[in-house]
């Protein structure tokens, strides 16, 4: 029993740096996609026709798609580890809400799905503007994927006594 708890503890650390070492192995191809994308956009967007111009845009939301992916399995990583570091400062959740929202518009917008989204001035917390960002565009995208096109995704925030509530609900079937 105890051969096979060892066992089991070593598959499990190399697991973890399996999945550390191909996630930072990832980010240099999709790092280099994102710019080749960006520079072909620049150079060649005028000259470019609208079918090709979607192409482009579906290329970059999906590298974009990649990069939060390789983000949840860095993070997800750390978790468990015991090692995610948390940079607490003052911060407007507006901020957060607004870069989550430009990363997953598109995937809305391709849905043709409804974003709804009633955010008063200011949301203030501390927190860690990276996580907070992160975990936002996790439920805007879990959203996004389980409602069905042309539906709505509303997201609110209100300030409630010495908190800040943040709502996101969709037409899902969930």
């Amino acid at each position: 029993v105890q051969h096979e708890a060892q066992r089991l503890e070593e598959l499990d650390r190399l697991r973890k740096e399996f999945v550390s070492t191909v996630s930072h192995d990832l980010r240099t191809p999709l790092t280099a996609a994102r710019a080749g994308i960006g520079l072909l956009e620049t150079s060649a967007g005028e000259r470019l026709r609208p079918d090709e111009h979607r192409v482009l845009g579906t290329v970059r939301r999906n590298i974009e798609r990649l990069g939060l992916l390789i983000d949840d399995l860095l993070t997800l990583n750390q978790l468990e580890a015991g090692v995610l570091r948390l940079d607490r400062e003052p911060l407007d959740l507006r901020t957060m809400i607004t870069d989550a929202l430009s990363a997953v518009y598109p995937l809305v917008q391709e849905k043709r799905q409804v974003l709804e989204v009633d955010l008063p001035a200011p949301l203030p917390v501390e927190g860690d503007a990276r996580r907070l960002e992160q975990v936002v565009v996790n439920v805007l995208a879990n959203a996004h994927h389980h409602t069905p096109p042309e539906t709505r995704i509303t997201l609110a925030g209100r300030v409630q006594a010495d908190s800040v509530c943040l709502t996101i609900s969709d037409t899902g079937p969930g």
